[in-house]
């Protein structure tokens, strides 16, 4: 009964929020159910709300949420809700957990909306970036999220794409 497994993932979340050992079992033991879009639901929701609690690397779980909602549970309207809260945490979180709309945009046929959100990240982020994140995010927008036309038009597509 899944329902009333995520009932005890909350009640373990509330005894001690900072423990990451309930998280990682519903993502890694419970998460592996493959043909269950349903009862994943149930993992994915928890996931969810351990993601976001205010702790230290915290996000990671609503990383693992998008990543289930996407692949286990088949739903892409859901994993782009999710991966536009995660975009949205502290600056602690990691890059490419903020890149995760693009990603989802892109598989949902949303290149435009893909494009934008890594254009947006280097132009605010760029200087902070580590050089190969910034050559990744140029690769992404000149294979992936605009077509040979409008990346041969592209002055980010120019050198070294």
């Amino acid at each position: 009964d899944y329902g009333m497994l995520e009932r005890w993932f909350r009640v373990s979340r509330d005894l001690n929020p900072r423990s990451d050992f309930v998280p990682v079992l519903a993502a890694y033991y419970f998460g592996g159910l493959d043909g269950y879009p349903d009862k994943i639901s149930h993992v994915v929701n928890y996931l969810a709300l351990a993601g976001e609690d205010d702790y230290p690397q915290k996000w990671r779980w609503l990383a693992q949420a998008v990543y289930l909602a996407r692949y286990k549970e088949e739903n892409l309207p859901r994993a782009l809700e999710l991966a536009n809260r995660l975009a949205t945490l502290d600056a602690d979180t990691a890059a490419w957990a903020r890149q995760m709309p693009a990603f989802v945009q892109l598989e949902m046929g949303n290149n435009e909306a893909a494009y934008e959100v890594m254009i947006r990240m280097l132009a605010s982020e760029a200087d902070k970036l580590h050089p190969n994140e910034v050559n990744f995010m140029r690769e992404f927008i000149c294979t992936r999220a605009l077509d040979a036309a409008r990346a041969a038009r592209n002055p980010i597509c120019g050198v070294n794409p």
